[in-house]
């Protein structure tokens, strides 16, 4: 006898009916809106180093003690670190270090004076604040630490999560089929149901796909 099904028995009966696919290797653009098919663990710190959260000047706290608007320090600029690039001594005693957002703290430094607080002098800095201990420093591993889960089976891939991996260093994610919605949750739903597949690094990750594996980079992170 036919009767009529409520929401939730129709989206039961549809999903005890679909299948879910196995997972692929896709390249990080076509796993956006895939479900994530193994554990993410970081196989780095990040950031990978201690850096700058400001363009300004890399200096030795110390050096600025008392320093105050109507009463600026003078230090000499050693040398520039570029985002990207590294600095190639430490920064000693009565030095400072033009530095941009992003490059790595050189040896020697302790705090970032932001560039709004200084006034450059030709070869020397005027430094009008005196910093905090470790101010303006982006600490290594203070976004991901090294070994730590930073995705689960199951999660959904959007931007930020594409951004992650891309970060953490694999090009490619591991996928498998998902050609509609209904598909998707029911690769969601079994993701969280079974037991999860072996951790993977920074360096592979998996998810499910809408293409298939032959058409995918080398290395991936796995989806469905």
């Amino acid at each position: 006898m036919l009767r009529d099904l409520t929401a939730s028995e129709a989206q039961r009966l549809i999903l005890e009916a679909t299948s879910a696919l196995g997972p692929e290797t896709v390249a990080f653009p076509e796993a956006l809106s895939r479900v994530l098919a193994e554990r993410v663990l970081a196989g780095r710190d990040l950031p990978p180093a201690d850096n700058s959260a400001m363009d300004g000047y890399a200096v030795r706290a110390a050096d600025l003690a008392g320093a105050a608007s109507d009463r600026p320090v003078r230090l000499r600029v050693a040398f520039e670190v570029a985002a990207g690039t590294a600095a190639t001594r430490a920064l000693g005693a009565g030095e400072a270090a033009r530095i941009l957002t992003g490059a790595p703290i050189p040896p020697g430094a302790d705090s970032i004076v932001r560039q709004e607080d200084a006034t450059r002098e030709g070869a020397s800095v005027l430094l009008r604040v005196a910093p905090r201990l470790r101010e303006n420093v982006r600490e290594r591993g203070e976004d991901v630490r090294s070994g730590e889960r930073v995705l689960e089976p199951g999660a959904v891939i959007g931007p930020a999560e594409v951004g992650m991996l891309a970060a953490l260093g694999p090009t490619e994610t591991s996928a498998a089929e998902a050609s509609s919605r209904r598909t998707r949750t029911r690769s969601r739903r079994s993701a969280a149901r079974s037991a999860p597949s072996p951790a993977t690094s920074a360096s592979r990750a998996t998810i499910p796909p809408t293409s298939s594996a032959a058409s995918a980079p080398a290395c991936a992170p796995t989806c469905w």
